[in-house]
């Protein structure tokens, strides 16, 4: 589902609401293709972003006093979240696996278990809620004037201004590093800003991720381990430009926000 950057500045004022609404509309209509016993990879991540960039607009607006917490829907996106990565990490390690010739026959018979759970998952109760609970949200960001976003955007850049002093050196940070990148990346798009440097640097530390999670699967593997700390190494060279990027993103919205 690809993200329609926001381009006209009253369109930028609407806040979140316009960013909200379209992974809204995009993820009930994908949640009322979840029918067939077999979902698409494709399907699968497609509801899987637009479930990411759902959480991170509700984080930004619960950075506003006035925001109430949405812990139902917090906790529904949260869980739909969890399950369909499962299964987005084993349709991503068999392509891998078999780049690297690897057997599949173990991964396969995972992927179907978890499919399984993926389709016992997305019900069409559960895509009612979301449309439902979905509603509430924007309908309490359209009383708020788009609930503003200043404070969320503030306090991003406090920390990827901070983080530009100790970029991840050790693989153990990348991973809490990869995270906090991919809500830098959601919330730039959600302020209307196209993500630039931000999504080359999350796709990088994502495919490393993506590696990493196939030697748990499969076993520790030189030709993959070397594979895994090159994109590391790329990322760690990219971090401190992005950073100061995603400074200036940040800066730009929260100025400009009410």
């Amino acid at each position: 589902m690809k993200r329609r950057v926001i381009k006209s500045q009253n369109q930028r004022d609407a806040g979140l609401i316009d960013f909200v609404t379209e992974q809204k509309e995009g993820l009930c209509k994908l949640m009322k293709k979840t029918g067939s016993k077999k979902t698409s990879a494709e399907h699968v991540h497609d509801i899987r972003v637009a479930v990411r960039r759902l959480r991170v607009a509700l984080w930004l607006a619960k950075r506003e006093s006035e925001t109430p917490r949405f812990r139902s829907l917090s906790g529904a996106l949260r869980d739909t979240g969890k399950v369909l990565g499962k299964l987005r990490q084993l349709d991503v390690a068999i392509g891998d696996a078999k780049s690297y010739l690897l057997p599949v026959s173990d991964l396969k018979a995972r992927q179907k278990k978890v499919r399984h759970e993926v389709a016992l998952a997305l019900t069409p109760q559960l895509g009612d809620f979301l449309e439902k609970e979905l509603g509430r949200f924007l309908s309490h960001l359209r009383r708020q004037g788009g609930t503003k976003g200043r404070k969320g955007a503030s306090e991003l850049h406090d920390l990827a201004h901070a983080q530009r002093g100790r970029v991840p050196v050790a693989k153990e940070e990348f991973h809490q590093f990869r995270i906090f990148i991919k809500k830098v990346r959601y919330a730039i798009e959600a302020f209307g800003y196209p993500p630039g440097p931000v999504k080359v640097l999350h796709d990088r530390l994502g495919k490393a991720h993506d590696l990493e999670v196939l030697q748990q699967l499969v076993g520790k593997n030189n030709a993959i381990k070397r594979d895994e700390d090159r994109y590391l190494r790329r990322a760690a060279k990219l971090a401190k430009p992005v950073l100061r990027f995603a400074c200036e993103r940040l800066v730009a919205a929260a100025e400009r926000l009410p």
